[in-house]
C-alpha cells in the first residue's frame, strides 16, 4: 500500500478504499458441492475483476527497476515474467549467481 501513496500519490479516502478492497480477504473453494476451509488473504486482487489489471500495472511499475540494478534482462507478457542474460559458456556459473541474487531481490520486492 506504501506503493499506491508514495508512487502515485494516493492518500485519504482513496487509499482507504484501496487498501479495503485489496487486503484481508477470504477465499475458499466449492467443487462438487464441497467447501473448503477458507484461508484469509493478506493481499488480493479477484480475478477477472474491473480493477484487477489497473491494480497488476500499478504493482508492476517497479519490477524495471528491481531487475536493471542488476543488469538483467526480462520479458513481460500478461503476468508472465521471464528473466534472462546473455553470457559465454566459461561465465555461466557467474551469470546463474546474479540471477539468483535477481531473483532473492524481486521476492524481497514482491
Amino acid at each position: 500500500m506504501l506503493q499506491l501513496e508514495h508512487q502515485f500519490g494516493l492518500c485519504g479516502v482513496v487509499l482507504q478504499w484501496f487498501c479495503s478492497y485489496l487486503t484481508d480477504k477470504t477465499f475458499q473453494v466449492v467443487y462438487a458441492g464441497k467447501k473448503s476451509a477458507g484461508a484469509i488473504l493478506p493481499c488480493f486482487v479477484p480475478q477477472g475483476s474491473v480493477l484487477g489489471l489497473q491494480v497488476f500495472i500499478l504493482y508492476m511499475v517497479n519490477l524495471a527497476d528491481v531487475v536493471s540494478a542488476h543488469d538483467v534482462k526480462y520479458h513481460v507478457y500478461a503476468d508472465d515474467t521471464q528473466l534472462y542474460l546473455r553470457c559465454h559458456a566459461q561465465e555461466v556459473t557467474t551469470a546463474v549467481l546474479r540471477l539468483e541474487v535477481c531473483i532473492t531481490e524481486v521476492q524481497r520486492w514482491m
